[in-house]
C-alpha cells in the first residue's frame, strides 16, 4: 500500500506514553488522595492503556484493510458492535446481550433493527 504513514507514525508513536509520564509527574504535584490527584492517575492508566493496545489495533486495521478480516461484519459488511441504537446502547449481540435483552435472531449479528 502507498499510503504507509500511518502505519510507521503509529509504531514508532511514543506520545501516550510520554503523556503517561507526564501524568504522573502532575498526580505527584496534587494534594494526596485528592480528587485532582485521582482523576490524572486514571489519565495516565488510559495513555498506559492506549500505549499497550495501539500496536494489536494496528494489528487488526492490517488484517482488515488487507481483507484478511477480523473484525466481525453483518450480513451488510457493516461494522458489528461498534453502531448504538437510538437508546444509546451498543448495537450487535453483546450490546444486546449487555443491555439486558436476547439477541434478535431477525437482524444479523443479533442487533436490532
Amino acid at each position: 500500500h502507498d499510503d504507509q504513514w500511518y502505519i510507521a507514525s503509529m509504531r514508532s508513536n511514543t506520545r501516550y506514553q510520554s503523556l503517561a509520564v507526564l501524568t504522573d509527574a502532575i498526580a505527584e504535584a496534587l494534594p494526596a488522595g485528592s480528587r485532582a490527584e485521582s482523576r490524572v492517575t486514571e489519565m495516565g492508566r488510559f495513555y498506559r492503556f492506549l500505549n499497550a493496545r495501539l500496536p494489536a489495533l494496528l494489528d487488526d486495521w492490517e488484517r482488515e484493510r488487507d481483507g484478511a478480516g477480523g473484525v466481525p461484519r453483518g450480513e451488510d459488511g457493516r461494522l458489528l458492535g461498534l453502531e448504538r441504537g437510538g437508546d444509546g446502547q451498543p448495537r450487535g449481540v453483546e450490546g444486546e446481550r449487555s443491555a439486558g435483552r436476547e439477541p434478535s435472531a431477525a437482524v444479523p449479528g443479533g442487533g436490532r433493527p
